[in-house]
């Protein structure tokens, strides 16, 4: 690996030993409990996690020397850490009149401590090796909360009835009841109609909002705080069929 940085700027920033020497890293920790009770017609699980995302881009972005920066430019993407940490509660229950009822509630916290960028100070002075450090998103954070319930019916041995709705709830955006449906009806043999409805929601992203616009760069990203959530509706229908089954190589 070709190091283009002058010997001063590669004392005060360190070696690269790699041509990408990025050390991003993802740590996952989770705890789950799952069990049934009642000759198995209740049903519970708990799971709690904790996700963090560490990123270390050096050289995350480098120009060769010229006349105009006599040193060249190099820059390292770093951050101290992001952060998802969350809690989810499930459980269902064999009802009569071949019902089966699943409800549960989630809570998560979404926590960035900023992610940053780290330059010379000035590039066009050759004796200049100090550096500077700028948040390039600045730190956020956001909480979220649901609870859902469901119910699935066995109309009869050919047609099965789902319904469901969600309420989600932060402290970023207003909440939002999104609501679900299904219909599958096994026609005849191995042939069946399905219909599904649905609705989502997609709330921005915390880089999205929080960017910092005042960073130096060659490129400039303005965040906006006030970025709507986006609401989706999809409908679906399908026709399933067994066309072949255990027959020789074609």
């Amino acid at each position: 690996t070709t190091d283009l940085r002058s010997p001063e700027v590669a004392a005060a920033i360190g070696p690269i030993e790699a041509e990408n020497a990025g050390q991003d890293a993802l740590w996952l920790f989770s705890l789950n409990y799952r069990d049934r009770f009642s000759e198995d017609d209740v049903g519970f699980s708990a799971t709690g996690y904790l996700v963090r995302w560490l990123v270390n881009e050096d050289p995350f972005g480098s120009f060769p020397p010229s006349d105009l920066l006599p040193r060249g430019v190099v820059s390292r993407l770093f951050t101290e850490g992001q952060y998802r940490t969350g809690l989810n509660l499930a459980a269902d229950v064999v009802l009569p009149a071949n019902n089966h009822l699943i409800f549960g509630g989630e809570a998560f916290a979404d926590l960035t401590d900023g992610i940053f960028q780290e330059f010379q100070d000035d590039p066009g002075d050759p004796d200049n090796i100090d550096t500077v450090t700028a948040a390039i998103i600045n730190p956020a954070d956001r909480y979220v909360s649901s609870v859902y319930v469901s119910d699935e019916w066995r109309a009869s041995d050919v047609v099965a009835l789902n319904a469901g709705t969600r309420l989600q709830m932060s402290d970023t955006y207003d909440p939002a009841v999104l609501a679900s449906s299904a219909l599958v009806w096994n026609m005849f043999d191995d042939t069946y109609l399905k219909l599904n409805y649905s609705e989502g929601l997609r709330p921005p992203e915390l880089l999205a909002t929080h960017v910092n616009s005042d960073i130096p760069s060659g490129l400039t990203f303005v965040g906006n705080p006030d970025l709507n959530v986006e609401r989706s509706r999809a409908a679906e229908a399908e026709i399933n069929a067994v066309v072949v089954e255990d027959t020789d190589p074609v």
